[in-house]
Formats: C-alpha cells, structure tokens, sequence
C-alpha cells in the first residue's frame, strides 16, 4: 500500500513538471512581459516641444531601436528642466516600402507577374497587406 502511494505521489509530481515545461503561450496575469518579446522592433522616437534645444531639434523625427536610444536629457541639452518625451512605436518603418501601386509599377504594361508570395516576414507587415 505504501509503494502505491509513493509511485502515486512521484507520478503526480513528473506529471506536474512535464505541464509546466510544455506549458505555452501567453504568460499568466501576475508576470511581466518585456517590449521585446512582444515587438523585437520596439522602437521610440524623441517627442520635444516648439521650445526645444538644438539636440533635441537635431533628432526630431528620427526613429531609434529601444536599446540604442539616447538617454533623456539629450547630451547637450540647454534647457534647465527637459520636457522631451519618447514616443514608442512596434516598429521602426515608417510606411510600407512595397507599393504595389506605385506610378514605376503602372508604367511598364509588359511587367512581369509579381512573385513575392507575401509582404514580408514581419508579423506586422500582415496588416499593411491588402490581398488578405
């Protein structure tokens, strides 16, 4: 009776390891998921207002990786109190690159037949394709 028990009591316990090495997909409520298991792409901008430094100013508009952004106040910032702010983005583009109606496409009647079977590997180039 007692080997039942201790063969019952090690099954239960293999069982509940192999459940938790298997266990997939999305975390529980309580954990913390980083950006970049979610976005690899996770990227920021510098938001800065009309009053900005020069740095600030020399950066507006450019789009860097989270990890190689700089870091807030710029280096070289003259303001005595930064009001600069990142903005986040899923991804570093701006815009989808391939148009397929772009004007070079329209121009040559005889162009081959498009061969690229999706928009890209991106799970978000999903969104911007407009055959699905």
């Amino acid at each position: 009776m007692a080997d039942g028990i201790l063969w019952g009591a090690m099954a239960l316990v293999v069982v509940t390891l192999v459940m938790r090495m298997f266990r997939g997909g999305k975390p529980a409520s309580g954990e913390r998921v980083s950006l970049r298991e979610i976005h690899p792409y996770h990227c920021v901008s510098i938001e800065s207002p009309a009053s900005a430094c020069a740095a600030a100013r020399r950066l507006e508009g450019q789009r860097f990786l989270a990890s190689e952004a700089p870091s807030l106040p710029l280096p070289g910032c003259s303001s005595l109190n930064c009001t600069c702010v990142y903005t986040h983005f899923d991804d570093r583009r701006h815009q989808v690159r391939r148009d397929r109606w772009s004007s070079k496409a329209q121009q040559s009647p005889s162009a081959e037949v498009e061969r690229r079977s999706s928009g890209g590997r991106r799970r978000t180039d999903r969104l911007y394709d407009p055959a699905n």
